[in-house]
């Protein structure tokens, strides 16, 4: 994206099935954009164009070692005044917003926990197909601001998402990185939703890493994506909604919690990719590499349609805090 906003902005990856939906919004706003189509391999490279072409740098990645990747590179960023922020889709937007919210009511908060669910969506082709290439790879943590490789649903937990308790384990999602950014918080821990029957699987899936990480059964598994739906209906994703936990705790023990209710996760990743984008157009940038919230902060998430604060009566997590 031009640092001016004169100039359109250019949307990669626009013939995916996120990008699609994200182009949608684009052609409805009226602001001149570029379609353009995926190629993993340039895209690697993609960061490096936008330092040396004078343009910022947005994606809707989730992936830890994209966020890292561009994190080392905040000082050129910041030199050349363009800003770099990977992250603006549903991971980990509103993730990052509630971790903010939470630190601020605990500002010495030394542990976060998040945890998320979909109600009534799906998955598409290009995010199943990221997490096949994950198969075998095991979790991730973040210990004593370190991130740390783990098995597997390492973690099993209970969350209440309005219906009572529900289990969730951990996972290596894109928090793990950005969250440690924008709070300062050194140990964080974030879980999905999972039907009871997935964790034995989950974990049996432990043993199974080396062969999971073979480009035979990789391929195989690829294979049987293709057979599946490209992603969730249109009435899926204007029905559907996510809905988000967080809790942090102190060295003393004392404990906030605070939860998001958001539209369907791929309508909201078209939404709050397309809002930030035309904050930069609009030249509200901030050097250098950033997150959602330390750009925008807490609030970015309650500028998108659907998405409000769920108060944390009685508590939404099953157990005492713990790591």
């Amino acid at each position: 994206m031009s640092k001016s906003s004169e100039h359109p902005i250019v949307i990669y990856g626009s013939y995916g099935y996120t990008g699609a939906i994200i182009a949608e919004i684009a052609s409805a706003s009226g602001h001149p954009v570029i379609l353009a189509g995926r190629d993993a391999e340039k895209l690697s490279k993609q960061a490096d164009a936008c330092l040396r072409n004078g343009c910022h740098y947005l994606d809707i990645t989730g992936e830890i070692d994209v966020f890292e990747s561009i994190k080392k590179m905040d000082g050129a960023f910041r030199t050349a005044g363009i800003m770099a922020m990977p992250g603006t889709g549903f991971d980990v937007v509103p993730s990052d917003c509630l971790a903010m919210l939470l630190k601020e009511r605990l500002p010495d908060a030394d542990t976060l926990e998040l945890a998320f669910a979909g109600i009534g969506g799906g998955v598409s082709h290009g995010t199943a197909t990221s997490m096949a290439e994950r198969a075998g790879m095991g979790g991730a943590v973040r210990r004593d601001g370190r991130l740390k490789p783990v098995p597997s649903a390492y973690l099993v937990e209970e969350v209440d998402f309005g219906r009572g308790p529900k289990p969730v384990v951990s996972i290596p999602w894109g928090d793990l990185s950005t969250a440690f950014t924008s709070t300062g918080i050194e140990n964080i821990t974030v879980y999905t939703a999972v039907k009871k029957s997935a964790i034995r699987m989950l974990k049996f899936s432990n043993l199974l890493n080396p062969v999971l990480r073979t480009s035979a059964v990789r391929g195989v598994i690829k294979k049987w994506i293709d057979t599946r739906p490209a992603g969730p209906t249109p009435e899926q994703r204007n029905t559907g909604r996510s809905i988000f936990r967080g809790r942090v705790r102190n060295a003393a023990g004392n404990t906030a919690e605070a939860g998001l209710i958001t539209p369907e996760g791929y309508r909201l990743t078209a939404l709050t990719a397309w809002h930030i984008a035309m904050k930069v157009a609009g030249g509200n940038v901030k050097p250098g590499y950033q997150t959602p919230a330390t750009a925008y902060g807490k609030e970015l998430i309650f500028e998108i349609d659907g998405c409000r604060e769920q108060e944390a009566t009685g508590g939404f997590w099953s157990h005492t805090p713990g790591m």
